[in-house]
Parts: C-alpha cells; structure tokens; sequence
C-alpha cells in the first residue's frame, strides 16, 4: 500500500461519519414527515434517531457514503468509488462492518459494485408467482432489477431501468404499526405495478438503502 494510497484514505475516513449522517438524515425527516399526523418529532428527537442509525449502520451503508465522499477527493464516479482501494481501506480505519457483495455469475444479472441486495416477499402484480411467495431476493444493478429465488439463486423476473418508472414507499397506519410489520416497496413499470415486503428493515432504513435507486428512477 502506498503512502498516497493511505493518505487519501485517511482523509476519506476523517470526512466518513459525517457523509454518513448526510446520507441517512434525508430517510428520517422523509419517514417523520410522512408520519407526521401520528407522531410528531422535534429536531433533537429525529437527529438522536439518525446518530442511533449511524451507530448500527451496516457495511453497505457505510460504503455508500465514503463512496460519495471518495468521488469528491479523486473526481471519480460513485460507481468507480465503490470499488475503489481508498474505500475500503477507509472502511477499515473507521472501523466499519465489512462490505460484502457476492461476485457469483455475474453475467446473467450485469451486476456491478454498486448492486444492492434486499430480502423480500412478493405481495401481487406478477403473473408467475403466488401472492406471500417468500425467499425471494431483490438485487437491484446498473442493469436495473432482478428477482432472484434464494432458494436456488434462479432469476425469476427481470427488469431493466428503461422499463422501471418509479419506486413507491407506501406506509399503512401510522408510524407505530409501521415499527412491529415490515415495509413494503412497489415497483412501477409500463406493464403494472408489482409489491413487495422487505423484512428486517424499517422504512427509514429502506428508505436509506434504495436511495440511488429511488432517484436514478425519479420514484
């Protein structure tokens, strides 16, 4: 490793945290305005939640935003920051969870670095599969959307971004109710929509996580 090398790292690291609240405060104060006529949340409220999310952030969360910080410092692509020496070495001096991604067959889906993978259970609008089908994978790529069998790792459906119109965060009886069920996202396409729930996130969290997604589709 060169000095360079651990220098900018260094100094990505140094910037790391804060890009980190950066990234997460726009979910929060997008979940707290969508609940407000439930609950209301003051300004010291919602920043103690986002620190509280920082402090449990995992490695894909943590990777996305010293990305973002790295394509400042080297004047490079958020994609190309992902991947990037710097970046990871980063990653390790803040002392982050590891960031983990799955290289296998990359040629069927077009996977590239920036591929986000979430769990998720089909709730309606695709024809082949049953409503509540379960072990189902959303893996999300520059090359737009698959839906993937966890159970075998087959690609059940596949969407790319120029057939993608957008992306909806629905929310159903309040924050609480919210906080004890998993959230659900609907996919809209030319063809229809298609739902799914995507359990062990929260909302916010999800929010987080399909943040790219959310505005490289306007949805």
């Amino acid at each position: 490793m060169t000095d360079t090398l651990e220098q900018t790292a260094r100094r990505i690291a140094e910037r790391g945290r804060p890009a980190l609240l950066e990234f997460l405060r726009p979910a929060f104060q997008q979940t707290a305005a969508d609940h407000a006529d439930v609950v209301e949340l003051d300004a010291d409220q919602l920043e103690r939640m986002v620190q509280d999310a920082a402090d449990h952030a995992d490695g894909l969360l943590w990777r996305r935003a010293l990305a973002g910080v790295a394509a400042q410092e080297l004047g490079i692509s958020l994609g190309e920051a992902l991947g990037h020496q710097a970046v990871a070495r980063a990653q390790a001096i803040v002392g982050a969870p590891a960031f983990i991604a799955r290289p296998e067959s990359p040629e069927p889906t077009e996977l590239l670095p920036e591929a986000i993978r979430l769990p998720a259970v089909h709730l309606g609008g695709i024809q082949d599969l049953r409503r509540e089908e379960g072990n189902l994978e959303l893996r999300f790529s520059g090359a737009g959307l698959d839906i993937l069998s966890t159970d075998s790792d087959n690609v059940l459906g596949r969407l790319g971004w120029e057939e993608i119109q957008g992306f909806d965060l629905p929310h159903h009886g309040g924050l609480r109710r919210r906080q004890r069920s998993s959230p659900q996202l609907i996919v809209r396409t030319s063809r229809g929509e298609a739902s799914f729930a995507v359990p062990g996130l929260t909302e916010a969290e999800l929010r987080t996580h399909l943040a790219p997604m959310l505005e490289r589709a306007g949805g």
